[in-house]
């Protein structure tokens, strides 16, 4: 990615973020619309899934064929582009599309306890 120091990252949990990744999962479920688009980092997230949460991520490493604590977290393990969203308040899906994935993670320069960051300082 050029000027990779100006794209944003976007955190998610596991098994969400691998799902992603793999393409089974093709938009993100956020209680607010997301005006970004174009490609962003995804930054699989330290914090494991509560609560629903945690239902359907049981769900997904039953699909993925994996357990809690297989894929990586706390870095930034690939790419996707946002394409719009649609939804109502409470309730909006971010369209995902055409995800990569890193050939290895990446430790972030930078990280922050928001939904989005900047994982890399300017140079």
């Amino acid at each position: 990615m050029s000027n990779k120091s100006r794209v944003r990252a976007l955190s998610i949990k596991q098994p969400f973020a691998e799902a992603i990744l793999r393409g089974i999962k093709t938009y993100e479920e956020r209680d607010r619309p997301v005006n970004i688009r174009g490609r962003v980092y995804i930054y699989a997230s330290k914090t494991p899934p509560v609560g629903v949460q945690k239902l359907y991520a049981e769900r997904y490493y039953d699909e993925l064929n994996a357990k809690p604590g297989e894929f990586p977290a706390g870095v930034l393990v690939g790419t996707v582009e946002i394409t719009g969203y649609d939804g109502s308040p409470g309730k909006f899906r971010w369209h995902l599309k055409a995800p990569e994935r890193l050939p290895e993670p990446i430790q972030p320069e930078a990280r922050s306890p928001q939904v989005w960051f900047f994982p890399f300082k300017d140079k």
